[in-house]
C-alpha cells in the first residue's frame, strides 16, 4: 500500500463538493483555476506576484463572509503545498491569519447520523455545511503543517510534496496551538510540536504546559 487511497478519497469529496456549490462559488473556483493555468507559464517572480494576489482577495472574502465563502479557502489549501517554498510560505501564513479570525472558540462535533437524518432550516444547514467544511481544511491544513514540521515521518505518497518550510510550519503550529487551544486537533498541533519546545514562543510553550 502506497498510501494513495487517501489522495483519491480527497479527490473524490473534492468532485462531491463542487456538485454541491453555490453558483458563485463555483464560479469562484473556475477563475482561481484559471488564473493557476495562467501563473504556470509565467516566470517565478510573476507567478508569486500572480499567487499574493489570489491568496489576498480568497483570505479576505473568506474573512467577511466565512459561511458563505469557506469553500475558497481550498484554493489556498492547494497553495499551502505548493513546490515553490516562498509561494507555499505565504500560503500557509495566509491559512493560519483566516483560521484565527475564522474558528469558533469551541470545539466542533460532528452531527449524528440522527441528527442528519433530522429536517433543519436553511441558516442550521449553512452553518452545518461551513463547520463540516471548516474542520475538514483545518484539518488538511494541520496534517501539512506536521508533514513539513518533522513531526511524523512521511509515508511514501507524501514524499516529493510541497509545503512551507520546517520553520514556518513549526510556527504556523505554534500560533494555531495559541490562538485555538480548545479547538479540534489540539492533540495533532501538540504532539508535533513537542519535539521542538526549546524553539518555540514561549506562549505557546505555556499552552503545552
Amino acid at each position: 500500500d502506497d498510501g494513495n487511497d487517501d489522495d483519491d478519497d480527497d479527490d473524490d469529496d473534492a468532485i462531491e463538493e463542487e456538485e454541491d456549490m453555490d453558483p458563485a462559488a463555483r464560479a469562484r473556483l473556475s477563475q482561481a483555476r484559471a488564473a493557476a493555468a495562467l501563473e504556470a507559464e509565467m516566470d517565478v517572480d510573476e507567478r508569486r506576484e500572480s499567487v499574493k494576489a489570489r491568496l489576498g482577495a480568497a483570505c479576505q472574502g473568506v474573512m467577511e463572509d466565512p459561511e458563505g465563502r469557506w469553500t475558497d479557502l481550498r484554493d489556498v489549501c492547494l497553495l499551502a503545498e505548493d513546490r515553490d517554498g516562498e509561494v507555499a510560505r505565504l500560503a500557509a501564513l495566509s491559512m493560519v491569519l483566516v483560521f484565527k479570525d475564522v474558528c469558533p472558540g469551541y470545539r466542533i462535533r460532528p452531527p449524528t447520523q440522527k441528527e442528519l437524518a433530522m429536517k433543519v432550516s436553511k441558516e442550521t444547514q449553512k452553518l452545518r455545511d461551513f463547520e463540516a467544511g471548516l474542520l475538514k481544511m483545518y484539518g488538511n491544513f494541520v496534517r501539512v503543517l506536521v508533514r513539513c514540521g518533522g513531526g511524523k515521518a512521511k509515508t511514501r505518497s507524501q514524499r516529493g510534496k510541497g509545503g512551507p518550510d520546517s520553520a514556518t510550519a513549526v510556527r504556523c503550529l505554534s500560533v494555531l496551538l495559541e490562538a485555538l487551544p480548545h479547538f479540534n486537533y489540539r492533540t495533532d498541533v501538540l504532539s508535533a510540536l513537542v519535539p521542538h519546545l526549546s524553539h518555540v514562543d514561549s506562549a505557546a510553550a505555556e499552552h503545552v504546559a
